[in-house]
C-alpha cells in the first residue's frame, strides 16, 4: 500500500534533521553521567552514541549537495567557488577563536602547526588538528562534480551507489591494515555521503510515493543497525571499537533510515492535534535554530566545552556517584548549549562579513576561468 510521502519529506525537514544531528553531538561531548539503573540504558546509549549526527550531517550534506548542482547547473568554478566559500571563511575564523582561547590557557603553537590546522593538512598527516568534518567535507566536494557526471549519465545508479559502499568498505579494511586508522573517519562516511546523494536524486524524480513496505524495511533496517550498535558498545572497548570503527559501520546502513523515519515522524506529529504535538511545536523553533547555525554550533561547542572545563567550578566537579545523576552536570550543559549558541549567532555573522570582503576581492579579479557547464 502506497502512502502520501515521497523522499520529499527529508528536504522538508532537513533543518529539523541537522538541529537533531547537532543537539545529538553537543549531548555526546556533555559529561552528564547516568546510573546504571537499566531504565536509564537507552539514555546513556543515545548519549554515548552521539557521533551519530556527525554521519546525519555528511548524509544530509550528500542529499543537499545533490539538490544545489541539479537545480542550478553551475559552472566548474563557480560550483567550487560557492562550496568553498560556504565553508571556509567560518572555519578558519573558528581556528582562530580556537587558537587563541588555547593560547589565553598557555597552550602554545609552532607557525607550521598553525598552518596545517588552517589548510586542513593536520588531519592528513595526523596530527594534532582542530576538526576532521571538514577536512573529510572538502574532499567530497572535490569528488562531488566526477560522481555527478557518472552518476547522471547512468542507466543503472543503484549500482554506482553500490560500488561506492563496496569501495568505502575495502578503504577501510585498506587504512586498518595499514595503520593509517585515523583516516577511518573518510572511509566510513563515505558511503553515507554519496547514498545521501543518491536519495536526493530520488527526491527530486516523478514524485513516486513510498509504500508501507518501504517504511517497514526501513524501520527494520534501523532497529538491526541499533541493535548492532548496541552490541558493539557491549562486546568492544571504547578504545578497540574507534580503532577499527566498528561503531561507524551500523550507520552505513542506518542514517538514510534513520532520517527518513525521522522526517516521517515530524509530519505525523504535526497533523495531529494531540499532547505530543503541542510539546513538538513547543521546541520546534530550537530545532530550526541549531539547524540554521548547525555548522557554527559544530565548531564552536568543543572551545566552549574547552574553556568551561578549564575555568568553571561546574566543569572542575568530580564524576557523578554511580547511582544519581549529576545535577551539576546537567545545569553546566546548560549553559554551555547557551553560551554556544550566541556565540554561534556572531560567528555567523562574522563568517558573513569575511565572505563579503571575499566576494568583493574575487569579484575585483578579472579573467576568471569559465569552463563548461556541469
Amino acid at each position: 500500500m502506497k502512502t502520501n510521502t515521497t523522499y520529499k519529506i527529508i528536504s522538508k525537514y532537513r533543518t529539523e534533521l541537522m538541529g537533531f544531528a547537532i543537539i545529538w553531538i553537543f549531548l555526546l561531548h556533555a559529561r552528564i553521567t547516568f546510573p546504571h539503573a537499566s531504565l536509564f540504558y537507552p539514555l546513556k546509549f543515545f548519549k554515548n552514541v552521539g557521533f551519530g549526527g556527525v554521519y546525519m550531517f555528511f548524509f544530509l550534506s550528500g542529499f543537499g549537495l545533490f539538490y544545489a548542482i541539479k537545480n542550478n547547473k553551475y559552472l566548474l568554478s563557480e560550483f567550487y567557488y560557492r562550496r568553498f566559500l560556504r565553508i571556509l571563511p567560518i572555519y578558519w575564523l573558528a581556528i582562530s577563536i580556537d587558537l587563541i582561547v588555547r593560547f589565553s590557557c598557555g597552550e602554545s603553537f609552532t607557525l607550521s602547526s598553525i598552518i596545517f590546522r588552517f589548510s586542513t593538512i593536520s588531519f592528513w598527516i595526523n596530527l594534532d588538528g582542530f576538526d576532521w568534518y571538514i577536512p573529510v567535507l572538502i574532499v567530497f566536494y572535490i569528488l562531488f562534480p566526477l560522481f555527478y557526471i557518472i552518476f547522471d549519465k547512468s542507466s543503472n545508479k543503484k549500482n554506482i551507489i553500490l560500488y561506492i559502499i563496496i569501495i568505502s568498505l575495502l578503504f577501510c579494511l585498506t587504512v586498518i591494515i595499514l595503520n593509517l586508522n585515523y583516516l577511518l573517519p573518510l572511509t566510513l562516511t563515505i558511503s553515507i555521503f554519496f547514498v545521501g546523494a543518491y536519495v536526493g536524486h530520488l527526491s527530486m524524480g516523478s514524485g513516486k510515493r513510498i509504500t508501507q513496505k518501504q517504511i517497514a524495511i526501513n524501520s527494520i533496517t534501523l532497529i538491526g543497525s541499533i541493535i548492532v550498535l548496541y552490541s558493539f558498545t557491549e562486546l568492544f572497548s571504547l578504545k578497540v571499537s574507534f580503532t577499527y570503527g566498528l561503531l561507524g559501520y551500523p550507520f552505513i546502513i542506518g542514517t538514510f533510515p534513520l532520517c527518513l523515519l525521522f522526517s516521517i515522524a515530524v509530519s505525523k506529529i504535526e497533523t495531529n492535534n494531540n499532547y505530543v504535538c503541542k510539546i513538538y511545536h513547543k521546541i520546534r523553533w530550537l530545532l530550526l535554530f541549531c539547524g540554521v547555525h548547525s555548522l557554527e554550533i559544530y565548531l564552536l561547542h568543543q572551545i566552549v566545552f574547552y574553556l568551561g572545563h578549564k575555568f568553571s567550578s561546574t566543569g572542575l566537579l568530580k564524576e557523578a556517584a554511580a547511582s544519581s545523576i549529576n545535577q551539576g552536570r546537567i545545569i553546566e550543559f546548560l549553559i554551555y548549549f547557551i553560551i554556544t549558541l550566541i556565540l554561534a549567532i556572531l560567528l555567523k555573522k562574522s563568517s558573513l562579513i569575511l565572505q563579503k570582503i571575499i566576494i568583493a576581492i574575487v569579484s575585483g579579479v578579472q579573467g576568471r576561468a569559465t569552463p563548461e557547464r556541469l
